[in-house]
């Protein structure tokens, strides 16, 4: 699989948007919600090395996302999401790397764990939705 029509990217983005508002759901509600958010702001952390590469950045990107699943402690959820990785990585490769960064900064995925740690369900996971509504106009776009 080489390239996906930009139907193809709004609806992966929108199952990706379904899997991880699902996990920080689940964050949320679980005893383990503050170690948690302590391993996310690790991950985070690590997003902040501006003199990451390109390759480092995508496998930083893509490892926050999946640490989410992980850290909803639901192994069909994580096997979901990695189902969908050879995808995400097409959309992502197949973009402007020129634009990457930005969509994969500490920034863009600060409120992601913010929201996490701010215990509020339907906020976290509008943020989720609003994350990868960006992402799939970002890949999406022709």
């Amino acid at each position: 699989m080489n390239e996906l029509s930009p139907r193809e990217i709004r609806g992966l983005y929108e199952v990706r948007a379904a899997l991880e508002g699902l996990a920080v759901a689940t964050i949320i509600e679980s005893p383990n919600r503050l170690q948690a958010i302590a391993t996310l702001r690790e991950a985070l952390a690590v997003m902040s090395d501006s003199q990451a590469d390109f390759a480092q950045r995508v496998e930083a990107d893509l490892g926050f996302h999946l640490l989410l699943c992980e850290l909803a402690d639901n192994p069909m959820l994580v096997e979901s999401w990695q189902h969908l990785e050879g995808r995400i990585r097409v959309a992502i490769m197949s973009h402007d790397a020129a634009q990457l960064p930005r969509i994969m900064s500490h920034t863009r995925h600060a409120p992601i764990v913010d929201a996490i740690e701010a215990a509020d369900v339907t906020a976290a996971v509008q943020v989720v939705r609003e994350h990868m509504a960006a992402a799939a106009d970002l890949y999406g776009a022709q």
